[in-house]
């Protein structure tokens, strides 16, 4: 519990290099410690080098933990000793402790459990609709539905190909189908040309240094996908609906229409 107001005064010892300094004596509350009000009002010596106090402008502490090299005048306050610096030289700079070494230790997790890596190297990437075809919009897709490749290529194709995703492209569809042709692209896509016997259509595999805004589950399904993918007499694909500029892509479907982003491949024969 605090005292009661008392009038207190200071006594100033001379320092070292033989500085005095002379001190009023105020009224101040009782201190208690470093969160007493009069630390607040600077209206007593600082416990920490944390403000000027006085007209001398003081920087001073009480621990002696924290004395400096510098602190060479001394004052006696209401019963406490503190180690103070003049104004002429500067507060000591505020340092931050060094942590403690890290010891790291290998983990090893599962794929669907961990989003690939976003790459630092430098890599190709698209440019037209990119975000589109890379999920990096982050958008909400529907439930996957089984089609056919002559149903994909048969939707009509839109008038024209905005930079955001068009409705028919929050749709999810997997198809059985030939892998006829895969080839990595300029923009580090791997093409992937697919194929029922009759009719072709391309479908596209990002490569994870390209799909850094993705959602962490999308980019995982993706990276999983690229894995997988490899010539097969019949594959189960499933991917993003997508329509691209046609310009003389190998596989290209009648409306452009492609799986892009690729986010199941298996193999069944």
């Amino acid at each position: 519990m605090l005292r009661k107001r008392t009038a207190v005064a200071a006594t100033v010892v001379l320092g070292a290099a033989g500085v005095g300094v002379g001190v009023a004596a105020g009224d101040v509350p009782a201190r208690g410690g470093h969160s007493h009000p009069c630390h607040l009002q600077h209206a007593c010596p600082s416990d920490h080098h944390t403000y000027p106090w006085g007209p001398e402008a003081l920087y001073c502490t009480s621990y002696a933990n924290e004395r400096l090299a510098n602190d060479t005048v001394t004052v006696v306050y209401d019963g406490r000793t503190y180690w103070c610096h003049g104004a002429n030289t500067s507060p000591p700079p505020t340092t931050t402790p060094t942590p403690p070494p890290v010891t790291t230790t290998a983990v090893t997790t599962t794929p669907s459990a961990t989003p690939p890596p976003v790459s630092t190297a430098q890599s190709a990437c698209g440019k037209e609709r990119w975000t589109v075809k890379t999920l990096q919009d982050r958008p909400t897709l529907l439930p996957v539905k089984d089609t056919t490749i002559a149903y994909l290529v048969s939707r009509p194709a839109p008038g024209s190909l905005p930079d955001t995703r068009l409705p028919f492209e929050r749709r999810v569809f997997r198809v059985k189908a030939a892998v006829v042709r895969v080839r990595p692209e300029d923009d580090s896509d791997l093409h992937v040309v697919l194929s029922d016997g009759t009719r072709t259509m391309i479908s596209e595999s990002p490569s994870p240094s390209c799909t850094a805004k993705a959602t962490p589950a999308y980019r995982t399904q993706m990276a999983q996908s690229r894995q997988q993918v490899r010539l097969c007499a019949r594959a189960v694909v499933t991917g993003v609906a997508f329509f691209d500029f046609k310009h003389g892509q190998t596989g290209v479907a009648p409306n452009a229409i492609e799986l892009h982003p690729v986010l199941g491949f298996r193999c069944l024969a």
